[in-house]
């Protein structure tokens, strides 16, 4: 979906966060929560359809958004973004993909 964030990209930025996390733009921050986001949602869930062309619907399987950990790790990217207080394209880039894959908050 977004070029610039392939696996090897979203490791770096994992790593950097865990290592020397001030080197980390907030928007840098907030791709790391939605990756985290993304992943245990991924964990959380079940395949409900598979399309044709090897896309997958996912729901979770727990209701209870306050017990979820996945909710928790989309809400702290979208605090980091509130709170680093500009826009870039990896701001919009990372709350369209954790969007399109959670259906939560």
């Amino acid at each position: 979906m977004f070029p610039f964030l392939t696996p090897n990209a979203i490791t770096d930025l994992f790593v950097r966060y865990i290592t020397l996390p001030e080197s980390l733009r907030g928007d840098q921050v907030g791709i790391v929560f939605a990756a985290l986001a993304l992943g245990k949602f991924r964990v959380l869930s079940v395949v409900v359809d598979q399309f044709e062309d090897g896309g997958v619907r996912q729901v979770a399987l727990s209701e209870d958004i306050e017990s979820r950990d996945d909710v928790a790790w989309y809400r702290h990217a979208l605090y980091q973004l509130e709170a680093w207080g500009s826009t870039s394209f990896n701001a919009l880039s990372e709350s369209h993909a954790v969007l399109l894959n959670i259906d939560c908050c």
